[in-house]
């Protein structure tokens, strides 16, 4: 069942932020239900995403945030923010979201991240020379980078990830994946039958993502990329990070 997931902060409440579930858009209804309790001052939404299987992603989040959790009978934890919202990102299938408690340097990163998943080839943030926008067309104009991008299918096994389009297919059904599994499924693709470090897949996510919510998402992932055979194509390589192969031996 799909639902929103929210985020939640209270002056009174000092770090402790509430993390909770509802069938109803909480910044309409929600806010204002718990704005009606006894604590005196008003409840604040500070992210909220309406998700795929809410009540699964709401159990996730609060097992991953347990150790956060001063009340294990309460829904608040004294995690940051951000730290919150980009694991809900890394673990949910997002049909829509408002994000309330950004800086602008996770609003350039959301929209980049948003700008690849759907297509484009490069990204160039304001302000910037004209120099450096001719450098970048010149780059997607030359044969020996396109070569690599107009194909641009890889296949492994039963699957297809058609680089282009950033959506990953078997024997030819799309698979639905997260904004944040499209960009790790491309980066293993460019890097086929090679190991990945979790570093190197941290750095690619950006701010917020920590080794340990690599490992979360990558363990969601690779329950997508079982072959028919009950194989999966993503392997892990024991103290050092990631493969996907192309062939299951």
């Amino acid at each position: 069942m799909d639902g929103f997931i929210y985020i939640m902060s209270n002056p009174a409440l000092g770090n402790r932020i509430k993390i909770g579930k509802s069938s109803r858009d909480p910044k309409s209804f929600r806010e204002k239900e718990l704005s009606d309790t006894a604590i005196p001052e008003p409840f604040k939404v500070e992210f909220s995403a309406f998700v795929e299987e809410y009540d699964e992603i709401e159990k996730q989040i609060h097992v991953y945030f347990d150790h956060y959790r001063p009340n294990k009978q309460r829904e608040f934890f004294t995690c940051k923010i951000s730290e919150a919202i980009a694991f809900i990102e890394s673990i949910s299938v997002v049909k829509f979201k408002e994000n309330f408690h950004k800086s602008s340097k996770e609003i350039e990163i959301e929209k980049k991240k948003t700008s690849y998943s759907h297509g484009c080839d490069d990204y160039l943030v304001k302000p910037f020379e004209p120099s450096e926008l001719l450098l970048r067309i010149k780059k997607l104009l030359n044969p020996r980078f396109n070569k690599n991008i107009s194909s641009k299918k890889v296949y492994f096994g039963d699957f297809e990830f058609d680089l282009k389009l950033k959506a990953l297919f078997k024997n030819k059904i799309s698979i639905s994946l997260t904004s944040t599994e499209i960009l790790i499924v491309e980066y293993l693709t460019q890097n086929l039958n090679k190991e990945v470090s979790r570093e190197e897949i941290s750095n690619l996510l950006g701010d917020g993502i920590n080794l340990r919510s690599v490992d979360v998402t990558i363990t969601r992932l690779r329950k997508k990329l079982i072959s028919d055979q009950e194989n999966s194509f993503l392997r892990t390589i024991r103290g050092k990070g990631y493969m996907l192969i192309s062939e299951y031996d």
